[in-house]
């Protein structure tokens, strides 16, 4: 599925709205929060999004479908040496495979 980063870590999967698997996932080798919305049930492919790359982000990733149909994610920013983020923090995709844009609270 996706080959352009590391090892994926915290793995989370949930079943769309349009009943396909969506995934998020830690790029270890970047340090961001991916997110793969599946083209088939099988998950043979899949459109690939970067959903934050601020920091090392996308630590013990949850994600779930909100009442509007799209992905949210709740995941941990680990940008230890930063004191304005370390947090928890929540994704909120504005499409089944949150692209382009994301808001966050």
């Amino acid at each position: 599925m996706d080959s352009a980063g590391g090892v994926r870590l915290f793995i989370s999967i949930t079943v769309g709205a349009d009943g396909l698997p969506v995934v998020s996932y830690h790029d270890n080798t970047n340090l961001d929060l991916k997110v793969a919305h599946c083209n088939d049930a099988a998950c043979a492919s899949a459109a690939l999004t970067t959903v934050d790359s601020v920091g090392n982000i996308g630590y013990f990733a949850s994600i779930t479908i909100g009442a509007d149909g799209w992905p949210i994610i709740c995941y941990y920013d680990n940008s230890y040496w930063s004191n304005t983020r370390a947090d928890l923090q929540v994704a909120r995709c504005s499409s089944a495979s949150c692209m382009p844009y994301v808001w966050r609270r």
